[in-house]
C-alpha cells in the first residue's frame, strides 16, 4: 500500500524524538535499550504489517496462532511458579490435544469451534481461571489478557462479511489483534536476544510495537483486506 513509505518515515521521526528525549533522561542503572534496539522494534512491527499485507488473512491467522501459543506457554509457566501445577498440566494437555491449530483450522476450514464471538468457550474459561488464580492485575501486567482479546477479535477478523459487524468494527478488531501479535513477536524476540535478562525493556519494546501496529499500521491493512473481500 502507498501508506507504508509514509509510516516508515513516521517511525524514523519517532526514533529521532526518542533519541533527543533520552539525552535528558536519567539512565537506569541496568541500562536502557539503545537506539539500535528501538530500531529493531519498529522494524519488527513493519515486518509483521508487511507480511500480513502480503499474505492477507492467512498471514494474520498464522501469526495469531503463534501468538496464542506463546501466551499459553507463559500462562502455564506462571501457574507453575505460583504452585498451580495441576491446572498447568490440565491447560497444557487440553491445548496440545484439542486446541492447538484452532485459528488456522478456523481460517482454512471455515467453521471450527464457534461462528460467533467469542471464538472459544475454552479460552474464555481459561482466562477466567487465570484471573481467579493470579488476579486480574497480574494477568494484565503479563499481557495474559491478550487471550481475551484474541478470543473476541478472531471471529470478526476472519469473517469480515459474515457477521453483524461493519467496516469500522472490522478495522478496530483487526488492529487490536495485529497489535497483540506485534507485542508477543517483539517481546519473545527481545527475551531470546537478551537471554531472558532484558525483561526491564522487552515488555516496553513489545508495547511500542503493539501501539504502532494498533494505531498506525493495522488500520490501512485492515481496510485493504476488508475492501478486497467485502466490497
Amino acid at each position: 500500500m502507498k501508506i507504508l513509505p509514509f509510516l516508515v518515515a513516521l517511525c524514523q521521526i519517532s526514533l529521532g524524538y526518542t533519541t533527543l528525549q533520552k539525552q535528558n533522561d536519567i539512565v537506569h542503572p541496568i541500562g536502557q535499550p539503545e537506539l539500535e534496539d528501538q530500531e529493531k522494534v519498529f522494524g519488527e512491527a513493519l515486518k509483521i504489517a508487511r507480511y500480513t499485507e502480503k499474505n492477507g488473512l492467512f498471514g494474520i491467522s498464522e501469526k495469531t496462532e503463534k501468538t496464542l501459543e506463546r501466551i499459553i506457554d507463559r500462562a502455564e509457566l506462571k501457574l507453575r511458579e505460583k504452585g498451580h501445577s495441576e491446572l498447568a498440566n490440565k491447560v497444557r494437555n487440553e491445548w496440545e490435544t484439542q486446541y492447538r491449530g484452532v485459528i488456522l483450522k478456523m481460517h482454512l476450514g471455515g467453521r471450527y469451534i464457534g461462528e460467533f464471538e467469542p471464538m472459544s468457550e475454552w479460552l474464555s474459561n481459561l482466562y477466567q481461571k487465570l484471573v481467579d488464580k493470579l488476579g486480574e492485575d497480574i494477568c494484565k501486567a503479563l499481557h495474559l489478557d491478550d487471550i481475551h482479546i484474541i478470543n473476541h477479535t478472531v471471529p470478526v477478523v476472519f469473517r469480515p462479511c459474515r457477521g453483524p459487524w461493519e467496516k469500522p468494527d472490522y478495522e478496530e478488531h483487526f488492529s487490536a489483534l495485529l497489535g497483540v501479535v506485534g507485542y508477543w513477536g517483539v517481546f519473545i524476540g527481545c527475551m531470546i536476544g537478551t537471554s531472558g535478562i532484558g525483561s526491564f525493556f522487552c515488555s516496553p519494546a513489545g508495547m511500542g510495537a503493539e501501539l504502532l501496529l494498533n494505531r498506525f499500521l493495522g488500520p490501512p491493512v485492515a481496510r485493504g483486506i476488508y475492501r478486497a473481500i467485502c466490497e
